[in-house]
């Protein structure tokens, strides 16, 4: 078994394979696989915990809030220095960036 980022345990599998010539499990999140000599793998999975119900309502309606803040607070933006509405720009459309990359996947 390995722990970690995907590619460091895909990686980290690979070198145990090459080095010891043993395949390498790579469990899901909250898998457990249980290793007995001369047996397979007994793997338990607790799916209800590793991928609990997404609540897309209440982050959409989150998300809405947020960008009502930010039109209720123009104004207040719009007095700030230059350099501070600069940045205020810059992170903004990095979100709005993001929020189009998440729009073309759906």
């Amino acid at each position: 078994m390995t722990h970690g980022e995907y590619t460091g345990q895909q990686e980290l599998a690979r070198l145990i394979k090459e080095r010891f010539g043993v395949e390498a499990a790579i469990p899901d999140y909250l898998e457990e696989i249980t290793l007995t000599p001369g047996m397979q793998p007994a793997v338990v999975a607790y799916p209800e915990k590793a991928e609990p119900r997404i609540d897309w309502g209440y982050l959409i309606s989150d998300l809405e809030g947020r960008l009502a803040q930010i039109q209720s607070r123009r104004e207040a933006m719009e007095k700030k220095s230059w350099a501070e509405q600069a940045d205020l720009r810059n992170r903004l459309l990095e979100t709005s960036r993001d929020l189009a990359g998440i729009i073309a996947e759906i």
